[in-house]
């Protein structure tokens, strides 16, 4: 059996990177010498910016929305009325841990790299039902993995040049579905606002039949019983009269 480890939500802020261009330099090539497979990080001649690649991994657990056929959706698309653009959507189910490398710079914010992610996957879905997070997986008596959701604001290359800094680092960038605890309705889009409505209905009807079965059920229940007492009493009246007039004619 496959021992589960446990997942821990936190919270981290105040990761601003503020460094010299020579150490800003030492540290890309540390970064590209701990990670001789992947492309080399590279500083700009600004001597502040620096581009290279992230990997994300997408654990989406529920079906995502692209529009029907290879290309990615057009201003056509997006400017359809809500019957024809819902007949030309189609789900499903992105496989777990799917990993996609994206190229940004220091300056691409965690918003930009989740819109970039949903574009390369040609989905239309709202990218504010979606969140990037830091996975930390820490080992030792009690493994434990622990969660950070990443900040819009923050900038994911910057979180990967730091990553390098730290001593047995073992993060990566995972790609989830919105974990706030809220509902942001306003990011679905009418026909799936629709839909929801029409789920709803349907699960209020099943309720409410369940509800009649339930109380047509007991009320069966209890006129069998009221006809078992009535059967009873019949006949407890029934032997008493017999017992009287069986008394009457002794006398």
């Amino acid at each position: 059996m496959v021992k589960q480890v446990p997942i821990v939500y936190w919270e981290d802020s105040g990761l601003n990177l503020r460094v010299s261009h020579e150490h800003l330099q030492h540290l890309i090539t540390e970064y590209n010498a701990a990670n001789p497979s992947g492309p080399d990080m590279t500083l700009e001649e600004d001597g502040s910016t620096f581009r290279g690649f992230i990997r994300v991994h997408m654990n989406l657990c529920r079906p995502i929305s692209v529009v029907a056929g290879t290309r990615p959706p057009s201003i056509y698309d997006i400017l359809k009325d809500d019957e024809t653009l819902e007949k030309t959507l189609t789900s499903f189910y992105l496989p777990r841990d799917t990993v996609k490398a994206l190229h940004v710079t220091s300056e691409t914010t965690t918003h930009e790299v989740i819109k970039a992610l949903l574009k390369k996957f040609k989905v239309v879905d709202n990218p504010r039902k979606f969140a990037l997070y830091e996975r930390h997986y820490e080992q030792g008596e009690t493994a434990k993995v622990k969660m950070r959701r990443i900040a819009e604001s923050e900038k994911p290359l910057v979180l990967a040049l730091r990553w390098s800094r730290e001593e047995n680092c073992n993060k990566m960038f995972v790609l989830q579905e919105n974990e706030t605890g809220d509902i942001l309705w306003e990011a679905f889009t009418l026909p799936e606002l629709n839909n929801f409505l029409r789920i709803l209905d349907r699960e209020e009807e099943e309720y409410k039949n369940i509800v009649r079965k339930k109380y047509q059920f007991l009320g069966s229940k209890i006129q069998e019983a009221m006809d078992r007492l009535q059967s009873v009493q019949q006949r407890h009246r029934v032997s008493k009269v017999q017992g009287v007039g069986e008394g009457s004619g002794g006398s």
